[in-house]
């Protein structure tokens, strides 16, 4: 609802599967910060990496994590959100 207030939304996708943010983004999965970490290294990890504009001008990330069934998904959140380049989104667009 908010969307349709004229109000700013960012979607944090949480999910291993990384599913979380697929519909605002028409059908497509973004690669996950998680994965994003592990492949290109934390300081080369910018918020455009992560980042996907969907429906509305809706802002998305997935945080990733473990594959299902296997540790805590959770450790992957707090990752994502202590990463420098997450806390640094500017909504100037």
């Amino acid at each position: 609802m908010a969307h349709f207030h004229s109000q700013k939304v960012f979607i944090h996708g949480c999910d291993p599967k990384a599913d979380s943010t697929r519909m605002i983004l028409g059908g497509m999965n973004q690669k996950t910060i998680m994965d994003t970490l592990r492949d290109d290294g934390a300081e080369l990890v910018t918020a455009e990496k992560v980042i996907s504009c969907g429906f509305g001008g809706i802002r998305c990330c997935e945080s990733g994590g473990p594959e299902p069934g296997v540790g805590c998904a959770g450790r992957g959140v707090i990752t994502a959100i202590l990463s420098p380049s997450i806390r640094r989104v500017s909504w100037e667009a």
